[in-house]
């Protein structure tokens, strides 16, 4: 008789582990997530992410010219689980397309989850102090096709501030430009602190005169026409992000969000190759987040996985009448375990009293 339950305690244990254990066999579909500049945020992002996948997938991270480039990147991978950090106002400025190709990708786009908010950076000569200053001067807006330019567009247009050359670097570029004075003022998007700006301090240590000189030609400036406010949620740059900043600057923000495109959101398969990896995705760094926040981008702090971002609509390989699956599935999976752990206790305490009536 005690064998006979000593062997049912492990059988009801094992059809409980099992699940846990099938899911956990590592799977092979590749991932590729293409990103943004090469020392941008989005780039170090996706890096964090290919960490905690290497183990179980492979995964290839790519630079990007950004948001557009990287919705181009997803349409045309047709045959890989590809997906794309964007800035989140894009969506909104495909939605306005009279463009029926426009549209066709706008409906298949899904949020796989938010990340955290980008600032927009605006790099002046010194005699510029505010959008209005921006009047018939030479500004950079990024690298054509990059979301950094549609929104430094935007911004402009919101503030009816009328270039006098609107210019296409990338961001290095226009930093160097704005400092030796080929252009007047520069824009941009990237979560702070952003290295391009963080290594401007490193120019009054160098003990190079000249470098230092440069740096004292150029700020932040503010972004501080309130009809910005009215499609953006405003924010602060401080000496704790920059330390040539001297006063804090009111600017703009836009959130980073990592996306997906489906070929056929109508049919999308949840057990899917292509949704299992999305799961793996959600998965991971739900479980990481709070590694993440210590040894990541120092973003992952601000990250609300949770977070409701306007315009867009969630994929169903993660999300499931608004619950994030990976969390719900990790609550349902901590109930099987206290009940794993409740019956095991009770066989055994069966156990134990049959051995005393012996």
């Amino acid at each position: 008789m005690t064998c006979t339950i000593r062997f049912l305690a492990l059988w009801a244990i094992m059809v409980l582990i099992q699940p846990c254990m099938v899911r956990a066999l590592p799977s092979k579909t590749p991932i590729t997530i293409v990103t943004g500049s090469k020392a941008g945020t989005y780039q170090h992002i996706g890096r964090d992410i290919a960490g905690l996948l290497k183990a179980t997938r492979p995964v290839q991270v790519l630079p990007s010219l950004g948001s557009i480039d990287n919705i181009r990147q997803m349409v045309e991978r047709k045959n890989d689980v590809a997906l794309g950090i964007v800035q989140s106002d894009i969506l909104g400025l495909m939605r306005r397309s009279t463009k029926a190709t426009t549209q066709h990708v706008t409906e298949r786009l899904f949020l796989i989850f938010p990340f955290f908010d980008e600032e927009v950076h605006v790099l002046a000569t010194k005699n510029i102090k505010g959008m209005r200053d921006l009047n018939g001067k030479r500004i950079v807006i990024g690298e054509e096709g990059s979301g950094n330019m549609l929104t430094a567009m935007n911004i402009l247009g919101l503030s009816e501030v009328k270039a006098g050359e609107l210019l296409h670097m990338n961001p290095a570029e226009g930093i160097l430009a704005v400092m030796q004075g080929d252009a007047d003022a520069m824009f941009f998007v990237g979560g702070k602190p952003v290295p391009f700006f963080s290594n401007l301090a490193n120019l009054k240590d160098s003990g190079k005169t000249a470098q230092a000189e440069l740096l004292e030609q150029v700020h932040l400036i503010p972004i501080d026409d309130p009809r910005v406010y009215e499609e953006y949620s405003p924010t602060r740059i401080t000496n704790a992000d920059y330390a040539f900043i001297k006063n804090p600057i009111v600017t703009a923000k836009v959130t980073a969000v990592l996306v997906a495109y489906h070929q056929n959101p109508q049919k999308v398969q949840t057990g899917s190759a292509a949704c299992r990896a999305l799961y793996d995705v959600g998965t991971m760094v739900y479980e990481q987040l709070a590694h993440l926040r210590v040894s990541g981008h120092p973003k992952w702090k601000e990250v609300n996985l949770f977070q409701d971002v306007q315009h867009w609509s969630k994929t169903p390989c993660i999300w499931e009448k608004g619950q994030f699956l990976p969390a719900l599935h990790k609550q349902q999976g901590a109930g099987k375990k206290e009940y794993q752990e409740e019956l095991t206790k009770d066989l055994l305490d069966v156990l134990n009293h049959n051995d005393k009536q012996r």
